[in-house]
């Protein structure tokens, strides 16, 4: 896999669709999600995951 470095929020975004798009199964780890495209598609994309860890801490990932 080749390592590319993003830190620009509209760049982070767009690599990971692609990702999501070309990859065979993922795994996921955040410390909180909240609505957005990226997560509607990784949701959407569920029968590629393997593991999908969110922390919670009462009010800060959106239900």
């Amino acid at each position: 896999m080749r390592i590319q470095v993003v830190t620009e929020p509209g760049k982070v975004k767009k690599r990971l669709l692609e990702l999501l798009a070309d990859c065979e199964t993922y795994s996921w780890v955040s410390a909180w999600v909240t609505s957005n495209e990226v997560i509607t598609e990784a949701l959407s994309q569920h029968h590629k995951m393997a593991r999908l860890v969110i922390g919670t801490d009462r009010y800060i990932t959106s239900p």
